[in-house]
């Protein structure tokens, strides 16, 4: 379960995808953007920018958090606890060949750092005009994602990629895996 500061800070990384994006976002374009950013800003800074697990899936890196709730919008299940916060006045819906992701609320820009903004817009100028097959293809290139989607083959709980193979599979040196390992066992021992 995510604390609510959590859930905020999601839905506020979310909503400023979605802002730059007001005709709406697949699911694949989002979760790109959120895994690449998520990548650059662990090997530039050490820090995630969002609390979150990214699953090796088909079509790429994926965000659980986010996917699930997204799906639960999607499917129109009634949201409750962690997702009824993540999920208010954000919509799914049927687009021309696959589900659309909107919404009109701007985001509170006072969740998001100006290092994570700049992650951010880094990675929704990069597939802004990318179809999502290339988006997926060059996702596939990863390193972390074909190390996880491969040990899911034989067992479909390993597909989470660990903060430690996205920050190495990004370009993160010696120190700064050190570093994150650093934070990764201390935020462990105070939970």
């Amino acid at each position: 379960m995510k604390s609510k500061e959590q859930i905020l800070k999601i839905r506020a990384t979310v909503l400023y995808i979605l802002s730059a994006f007001p005709k709406g976002i697949d699911y694949i374009k989002l979760f790109k953007i959120l895994y690449y950013a998520q990548q650059k800003h662990l090997v530039c800074y050490g820090r995630t920018i969002i609390n979150d697990n990214f699953q090796a899936r088909q079509k790429g890196p994926v965000c659980g958090f986010v996917r699930k709730g997204l799906k639960l919008i999607e499917n129109s299940k009634k949201l409750e606890d962690d997702f009824l916060i993540f999920g208010k006045n954000i919509q799914v819906s049927m687009g021309k060949d696959c589900q659309i992701i909107s919404s009109h609320e701007m985001p509170d820009m006072d969740e998001l750092s100006v290092s994570e903004k700049k992650c951010l817009d880094t990675f929704i100028e990069k597939f802004r005009d990318m179809n999502s097959k290339d988006v997926s293809d060059f996702s596939h290139k990863d390193k972390a994602w074909e190390r996880a989607f491969n040990r899911a083959k034989d067992d479909p709980q390993l597909r989470v990629m660990t903060i430690l193979e996205i920050a190495e599979s990004g370009g993160a040196n010696h120190n700064t895996l050190a570093y994150i390992k650093e934070n990764l066992e201390l935020d462990q021992s105070l939970n």
